[in-house]
């Protein structure tokens, strides 16, 4: 398969064919008679006779099976769920929080710079000689008429 295929393929929608459920054989008599009330084959009395099950049972089971059979027929909506508010809303406060955490960061490294360069000033390890192009302070060695 080239290149050119594969991409087409994957732009294809995906089939939502499914195929047709097996049915366990525990669930088979019991299927069988449902399905032959539904084709009005059989009467619900009789049918529910075949399972050995009360009428009233029998009925109940079959109207819990028709209701699967509606949920699934159905129509649901198209495409991808849309994303709850609240949680958008969280990832809105994630990303702004990200945000504000970058620049209090930068904020730290800066008055971390600040802090070590006043400390060396304060301990003679730099002197201050003016207004200077470029670097702002003169790194000296102390020396020992310090």
């Amino acid at each position: 398969m080239s290149d050119t295929d594969e991409s087409e393929s994957e732009k294809k929608k995906k089939s939502d064919y499914q195929k047709a459920p097996e049915v366990p054989e525990e669930m088979a008599a019991l299927y069988e008679a449902v399905r032959a009330v539904l084709a009005k084959e059989v009467s619900v009395s009789e049918a529910a006779q075949k399972v050995g099950l009360s009428r009233n049972r029998f009925q109940t089971l079959m109207h819990r099976g028709l209701s699967g059979l509606l949920e699934g027929l159905a129509p649901r909506p198209q495409g991808r769920k849309a994303k709850p508010q609240r949680e958008a809303e969280l990832e809105e406060e994630l990303r702004r929080l990200q945000r504000e955490n970058a620049r209090l960061s930068e904020r730290v490294e800066t008055v971390d710079r600040l802090l070590g360069v006043a400390s060396d000033l304060m301990r003679g390890r730099v002197t201050l000689s003016g207004r200077q192009t470029g670097a702002s302070a003169t790194t000296e060695k102390p020396t020992r008429d310090d």
